[in-house]
């Protein structure tokens, strides 16, 4: 491997991830860019391509590393629901901890293995519902589209001063909206209580699916 460059004697292939990693712990920072980087840790900019090819391939591997922290479903003695009901969890603690990862998820990109690896245990734990091979992949990759979007509820959906407008607005209109404006509004704290009813109603879904395809042949 080559030597590191002069300008950068204490700059590390860590050092520049876990700068990386801060960005997407903190909600609302500026985009990572490669000069913003470089000023940060003191370097020249091209002392950072010793490293990384690109602002990409660090982007990626800072996601790749996210990814690495999510614990997998433990299929040993397990119901398939108490799998999934982990890994929904696990995925919005995710989210919780690093929601600047919200805009990589989305975003194409050349397939991971640790994307793979949450799939693949999800695929299991479908196929002991019930769910069919042919239906395995469409099923995993919508419920992760599901737990990717929960960080929703804790930035507007889940807001209490938004909640508390929208109520005002349908008590405003009661005669366009008569059944939005007999509705309590909810607590502060709802966003919880939020997941966790989504959370329910993907788990009922996977099981009335499940049925409906019926036994195996």
């Amino acid at each position: 491997m080559p030597r590191p460059p002069a300008d950068a004697p204490l700059l590390s292939r860590d050092l520049i991830l876990e700068r990386a990693l801060q960005r997407l712990r903190e909600p609302g920072m500026p985009p990572l860019t490669w000069r913003g980087l470089s000023e940060e840790l003191k370097v020249k900019p091209s002392a950072l391509y010793h490293y990384f090819p690109s602002k990409e391939a660090l982007e990626q591997a800072a996601y790749a590393e996210v990814l690495s922290q999510l614990p997998l479903p433990d299929v040993t003695g397990k119901r398939w629901q108490d799998q999934l009901y982990a890994l929904a969890h696990d995925f919005r603690l995710l989210y919780q901890t690093y929601p600047g990862i919200a805009a990589h998820v989305f975003r194409p990109r050349e397939p991971l293995p640790q994307e793979h690896a949450i799939v693949e245990a999800l695929a299991r734990a479908l196929r002991s519902a019930g769910i069919r091979d042919p239906d395995l992949w469409t099923v995993a990759h919508t419920l992760i589209m599901f737990f990717a979007s929960s960080f929703v509820l804790d930035l507007e959906l889940g807001g209490p001063e938004t909640m508390r407008k929208r109520s005002q607005f349908t008590r405003q209109h009661a005669g366009t909206y008569p059944l939005l404006a007999s509705l309590p509004v909810p607590a502060a704290s709802a966003s919880e209580e939020h997941f966790e009813l989504i959370t329910q109603m993907l788990i009922a879904g996977v099981e009335g699916l499940a049925r409906r395809a019926g036994p195996a042949e």
